[in-house]
């Protein structure tokens, strides 16, 4: 299973090279892709996807979910445009399964992370975490949010915030369980 895991991983990134649909080693639809396989704790892996232009930010969060032992599928985005398509399901993004967690960048090119929010209906109720480095980046998305309470993140990410970013959503709360009393 976790050789044909890792094929599938490879075959995923592929995929977009070559506008495939489905995996050759698994027949399942990328969409659906990350959903058959199950870690040998038990718990499927998450789905994450983070809109981050700058990729050695987007490595540095990979090494603080690796170190952290999380299972995960990681989906980037390379501008606003993506990440505002990707959450609406439109575009080359439509048969993209949800994410159980949405990193947002707030400097991104075509769109920043707040025209990407103003753009998404009930975008409050997602589950994300920004990815911030100022202090106005925060009251911009404090004033859009209102009273919810968002989750943050300082770049360059540390295993502690994202933890904390997990614990802030029930869905997410028994990864971190597992992953704490490990």
């Amino acid at each position: 299973m976790i050789t044909i895991r890792a094929a599938c991983i490879v075959e995923n990134i592929l995929s977009r090279m070559l506008r495939l649909s489905e995996c050759r080693f698994c027949r399942s639809p990328f969409s659906k892709h990350f959903l058959h396989t199950i870690t040998l704790t038990g718990v499927p892996p998450i789905h994450i996807t983070v809109a981050e232009d700058n990729p050695s930010d987007v490595a540095t969060l990979r090494e603080v979910l690796d170190q952290l032992g999380l299972d995960y599928v990681l989906t980037v985005l390379v501008d606003g445009a993506e990440a505002r398509d990707f959450i609406l399901k439109s575009g080359r993004f439509r048969d993209f399964s949800a994410a159980d967690l949405i990193f947002l960048d707030m400097n991104m090119p075509k769109l920043n992370g707040l025209e990407v929010l103003r753009q998404v209906p009930d975008s409050a109720e997602l589950p994300l975490c920004v990815l911030t480095s100022s202090e106005r980046e925060r009251q911009s998305i404090e004033q859009h949010f209102g009273r919810k309470k968002v989750s943050y993140l300082i770049k360059p990410v540390t295993s502690e915030q994202l933890l904390q970013c997990l614990r802030s959503y029930s869905h997410l709360r028994p990864v971190v369980e597992k992953l704490t009393h490990h």
